[in-house]
């Protein structure tokens, strides 16, 4: 596991990769590709290898992320759990194939970077619904 996550920088996808992740379902695609583009050439500059890969597996993964409130509610936690764990898979397991890592230690650890991805998505999608019921409570009021 340690020579997986050598490979490439210790964590990524991380929290950054999730904020993109975040603002791709509850904005839509468009939102997700300006933030994605943003947060992932933040993550990449951070991470300093695989620079434009990191970038443009963060923008695919949130744009894809912005599609997801046409099949699914955008209101529900599972749905940012859901779409962190499979873009982390997906992004882990990209970024490992190029670090050519046994196959057996490449999906193990990409699991748990989805799960991991998972868990913490629960505060990060947990504040942007809990805001947003907070700002459609008080606009239903007259306050805004």
């Amino acid at each position: 596991m340690a020579g997986v996550q050598m490979a490439w920088g210790g964590g990524t996808p991380g929290p950054l990769f999730l904020t993109a992740i975040a603002a791709g379902i509850w904005a839509g695609p468009i939102a997700g590709l300006i933030i994605g583009t943003a947060t992932g050439l933040c993550a990449a500059m951070l991470n300093g290898k695989a620079f434009m890969l990191i970038a443009l597996l963060t923008m695919a993964c949130a744009t894809a992320a912005g599609y997801l409130p046409r099949i699914f509610s955008r209101k529900h936690l599972l749905v940012g759990m859901l779409a962190a764990f499979v873009a982390s898979f997906l992004a882990s397991i990209t970024l490992g194939a190029l670090a050519a890592q046994p196959i057996s230690a490449l999906l193990w650890f990409a699991v748990r970077r989805g799960g991991v991805n998972s868990l913490w998505m629960i505060p990060i999608y947990g504040i942007v619904l809990v805001v947003s019921m907070l700002r459609a409570a008080t606009r239903d009021r007259g306050e805004i």
